[in-house]
């Protein structure tokens, strides 16, 4: 009997129990069903961070905070939150002439930007706002705090390679035009003008969103360009509080960002720690930040450039070290997952085995009949791992094709109910993913644990003597 015939006699075998057939391969194809759905999600949400964070951009930006600043935090949280404060006697005496600098103004600007491996480095003018249209003629009516946006100035030398690349309509204002403003996607919307004419070249008021004194009047900007759908010029918006999960920012020059920080114009994050340090008796200059943002000349120079910004007794934050520690994360959930769906699917192979050995019982006397016109032993044991194979196989596709349609209508169903509306169309993301490794990995998994089940029914099968089996009824 050749392999051949062994495996026609394998299909017709588990086409003459139709129903006992479908009921184990069913077994097979919801236990990985449930192994693709577990990791194709967190494969998904991993690709959507990765998407997010882990651009050049990213890499190469460092954001620095000052001593006084983290001092003025760390006093605000529980001990098992405070990040590391340098002791007094470890401070730097100076930093380019500067004695202890509580908070940051050009001499330390210059001095970052002196550090090796530093492209660019720049102190935070970035405002939280209101913005509306100047004729008040916006399509949506919002209350002040839904109509916020981050307000971050922009340097040339700090701009991406691929900048102009990044619009999807309009493009960066003027080098000498102090009154010209980019506005990203989810920006924009919250001026949309309908049938009044495009965002590119309407007039915008932003007034900042500030404790203290308001600014009744604003400042009037022009719109100049609109970014594409999740882009943005800088990363700098990522790292405000009061925007974290939200798109809506927009992009001034550097010197159109100070004169907006100035004095009270200074945004919610900034204030409090500036007025108690005023209370300490410190002189404040009016464009006096707490933080700094650095941009490397490559992702390798990264650590070289913490350690000095360390030494000066500032506190570094680099989003490459959260990545790894969010890739970590992923790996080891993703084990997780993968390993309770293995459970389950060694739950379905169980069934595979009754299937088998129930097979042995019924087709005693047909195995007989084989090994009496000369079926070797190896040859009989292959009939029951073929139908093995087929069973696993079977399930292994069904299941990878309802894992991948659920996935995807999951996916789909999270999006309109709750991202969509809350953060527009373009914030929609694909939460689940099925790579070609998982495809692939579940039907191995789903065939070699299908063969690992036949094993003890294709020996017993093999080790019916065959004198015997022409007597069974």
């Amino acid at each position: 009997m050749t392999a051949g015939d062994a495996l026609r006699l394998a299909g017709e075998g588990v086409a003459r129990a139709p129903l006992r057939a479908v009921l184990t391969g069913t077994g097979i194809a919801i236990a990985i069903t449930v192994l693709v759905l577990m990791v194709g999600f967190g494969a998904g949400v991993q690709q959507v961070v990765n998407e997010i964070v882990a651009t050049e951009d990213t890499l190469t930006t460092m954001k620095i905070f000052s001593e006084f600043d983290t001092r003025w935090r760390n006093a605000r949280r529980p001990d098992s939150e405070r990040g590391e404060v340098r002791e007094d006697e470890t401070k730097p005496e100076t930093v380019d002439g500067v004695s202890s600098p509580s908070f940051f103004g050009p001499e330390v600007e210059r001095a970052l930007r002196a550090l090796p491996g530093v492209r660019h480095a720049s102190l935070d003018f970035s405002v939280i706002s209101v913005m509306r249209r100047e004729d008040g003629q916006d399509r949506r009516k919002l209350p002040p705090f839904e109509r916020r946006c981050q307000v971050i100035g922009l340097h040339p030398a700090a701009l991406p390679a691929d900048a102009a690349d990044r619009f999807a309509e309009g493009g960066l204002p003027a080098p000498d035009d102090v009154r010209g403003i980019v506005l990203s996607q989810e920006a924009a919307r919250r001026i949309e003008t309908g049938d009044r004419g495009p965002v590119v070249g309407s007039r915008i008021v932003v007034q900042r969103l500030s404790i203290g004194r308001s600014d009744e009047k604003g400042v009037v900007f022009t719109v100049t360009g609109v970014l594409k759908p999740r882009e943005r010029l800088s990363d700098l918006a990522s790292f405000n509080p009061l925007m974290m999960g939200s798109r809506r920012y927009s992009y001034v020059w550097e010197e159109s960002a100070r004169e907006l920080y100035r004095g009270a114009f200074r945004g919610l994050t900034d204030l409090l720690p500036f007025a108690e340090l005023g209370a300490e008796g410190a002189e404040i200059p009016a464009d006096a930040t707490l933080s700094a943002t650095v941009l490397l000349r490559s992702p390798g120079d990264a650590e070289a450039v913490r350690k000095k910004i360390e030494a000066m007794g500032f506190r570094v934050m680099y989003l490459g070290d959260l990545l790894q520690r969010v890739r970590l994360i992923f790996l080891v959930a993703d084990g997780i997952l993968a390993a309770l769906g293995t459970v389950a699917l060694l739950v379905a192979s169980l069934g595979i085995a009754n299937t088998l050995l129930m097979a042995v019982l019924e087709r005693t006397r047909e195995i007989g009949i084989l090994k009496a016109i000369g079926a070797r032993d190896r040859e009989v044991a292959l009939v029951f791992v073929g139908e093995a194979a087929f069973l696993g196989l079977a399930g292994g596709v069904l299941g990878c094709l309802l894992g991948w349609g659920g996935g995807e209508g999951a996916s789909a169903i999270v999006n309109a109910v709750y991202i969509v509306p809350e953060q527009g169309p373009d914030a929609a993301a694909d939460l689940f993913a099925m790579p070609l490794w998982l495809a692939g990995g579940a039907l191995g998994l789903a065939l070699f644990l299908s063969l690992a089940a036949a094993v003890y029914p294709a020996w017993r099968a093999a080790r019916v003597d065959p004198v015997r089996a022409l007597r069974y009824e």
